[in-house]
């Protein structure tokens, strides 16, 4: 193996296993419409990683146990983090064919700014238990703005 620890390994390879959500989301998509497969997959998102910062701040389980349910957790994380294909193909089918650049685009440049966002969090947030509640708190505050 490459990595001498098989647990960070094994958590790794449980979340890029979820990134055949894209399957799934198209599915529920087609099957009980985007708006509410946009609800779906962000109340997933928030709920799970919510969860995923408990495990991971708190040791409420034998750590053998707690390393497992974490990387369940982060599996379906990574399956509910598909929210922003299904609000690019909602925001496509809501704009007219003369917008639809401009509202794909507008939806990647809010993504950036996120990723920026989380960025201006690590630096200034030097403890990773600290980081882990307030990304997941704002996330939460995103989502109560929905």
């Amino acid at each position: 193996m490459v990595c001498s620890n098989a647990s960070k390994s094994l958590l790794s390879t449980l979340y890029f296993v979820g990134l055949y959500r894209v399957l799934l989301s198209g599915f529920l998509s087609d099957k009980f419409g985007r708006l509410k497969t946009c609800y779906i997959f962000m109340i997933g998102t928030v709920l799970f990683n919510s969860f995923a910062s408990i495990l991971f701040v708190h040791d409420l389980f034998e750590p053998n146990v707690q390393q497992v349910l974490f990387a369940v957790v982060r599996l379906f994380c990574s399956i509910f983090a598909n929210l922003y294909a299904v609000i690019t193909v909602l925001a496509i089918e809501f704009c007219g064919p003369n917008k639809r650049v401009l509202a794909t685009t507008a939806i990647y440049y809010a993504y950036i700014l996120s990723e920026f966002l989380v960025v201006l969090f690590a630096y200034f947030i030097r403890n990773r238990y600290l980081y882990s509640v307030y990304t997941e708190l704002f996330s939460s505050i995103l989502l109560v703005l929905w």
